[in-house]
């Protein structure tokens, strides 16, 4: 391209490792189809590790329509790795290349960039669990210190970015978004496709089951309601699954809490939920708020990243993190003032459709991919 603005064609690939649930996907979907309406071209290159959820990831965007390649990796084998991400760029040939997620940025991009092609990472959160996630987040932020422009969803994200030695007019802001797709189903429709009797009052709790997430939180919170407790629905997978129904069963609440699992396309069902309970420690922007918002369904989250400029301080009951006894008592309010609850939700979705709609997320991607493009001519 020439003298390339916000209005050419941009040729993009993604690169990520799926997990089997979780928001940064669900981004990459999203952005993926509305780049393609726009006409730009767009390809998704999908790491599959043995036992994965790429083919599947692959199979859902590839019935939307979308151009998806699954590239074979294993769990050490990086050079193989690099030798076939590097057939895959040179075939598809893109202006960009966008990495989500560790492995894409650290072992792949500098693939990218020695063929010439421009980068773009997205920092979609940080979870810190571990030493050695810690260990890995840093190597990270060490690898983004080269792409050509790094976005953060949250301005947390960015601030953390810019101490680990990122240059500054490297680093863009850009919330997540959520741009109109498929209505959701109604209330009876969903609650018939999750199981869930129409005469009990539920909260649902939608995420990966990992300790960023705050499950236990929820758990724990969901345990200090009196009788009769309301149901708590679980959408979500990870590795503290069995840590957490152990939990549970502690705190003495296994008929009251069920667990669903992992479920494609989950935002559809979420008007089976009286409330939507958000209880992480940390947050970008997250999707699944974004995706209750629009279904007009109250919330209650605690108050980390981005989650009070999503909802407003006046659509959402909003707790400080990790206070399982404020978490329980912004729950019980929800629960015995119906109308108010009604009303925020209300709020929530008027702002999500008036400040986080698709058409300006794209725009905030196109021209970071711009920049990009021109910081990979100037040798910037």
């Amino acid at each position: 391209m020439t003298a390339p603005d916000s209005a050419a064609r941009i040729s993009v690939a993604h690169l990520l490792l799926p997990a089997a649930f979780g928001g940064l996907q669900r981004v990459v979907h999203l952005l993926s189809g509305e780049l393609v309406r726009l006409g730009h071209r767009v390809t998704v290159g999908v790491l599959s590790l043995p036992g994965g959820a790429a083919e599947e990831y692959a199979s859902l965007l590839r019935g939307e329509g979308l151009s998806a390649d699954c590239i074979p990796v294993k769990g050490r084998g990086y050079m193989a790795e690099r030798r076939d991400v590097r057939a895959w760029l040179r075939r598809v040939a893109p202006d960009v290349l966008h990495t989500h997620g560790y492995r894409p940025l650290v072992v792949d991009a500098p693939v990218a960039r020695r063929l010439g092609v421009a980068t773009v990472t997205t920092f979609h959160g940080f979870c810190g669990n571990s030493l050695r996630e810690r260990l890995y987040e840093g190597l990270e932020v060490r690898a983004a210190r080269h792409a050509a422009r790094v976005i953060g969803v949250s301005r947390r994200i960015g601030a953390r970015l810019e101490r680990g030695g990122v240059a500054p007019q490297r680093i863009a802001f850009v919330p997540n978004a959520l741009p109109e797709r498929e209505p959701p189903m109604d209330k009876d429709a969903a609650r018939r496709a999750l199981g869930i009797r129409d005469d009990l009052f539920v909260f649902g709790w939608v995420g990966r089951l990992s300790r960023e997430k705050g499950p236990d939180v929820a758990l724990r919170a969901h345990s200090l309601l009196g009788p009769p407790r309301p149901l708590l629905a679980v959408i979500g997978d990870g590795v503290e699954g069995p840590a957490l129904r152990a939990l549970s069963r502690r705190l003495g609440t296994v008929d009251e809490v069920v667990w669903l699992g992992a479920l494609p396309e989950a935002h559809r069902s979420f008007r089976a939920f009286d409330g939507l309970v958000l209880s992480s420690r940390s947050e970008g922007t997250p999707m699944v708020l974004l995706e209750a918002a629009h279904a007009q369904v109250p919330i209650v989250a605690a108050r980390v990243g981005e989650v009070a400029e999503v909802t407003g301080e006046d659509g959402a009951l909003l707790v400080e993190p990790e206070r399982p006894e404020l978490l329980a008592a912004a729950m019980d309010s929800a629960m015995s003032s119906p109308g108010l609850t009604t009303e925020r939700a209300r709020r929530a979705r008027d702002r999500v459709a008036a400040l986080f709609s698709g058409a300006t997320w794209v725009e905030r991607h196109l021209a970071v991919y711009v920049d990009a493009i021109r910081a990979g001519r100037a040798g910037g």
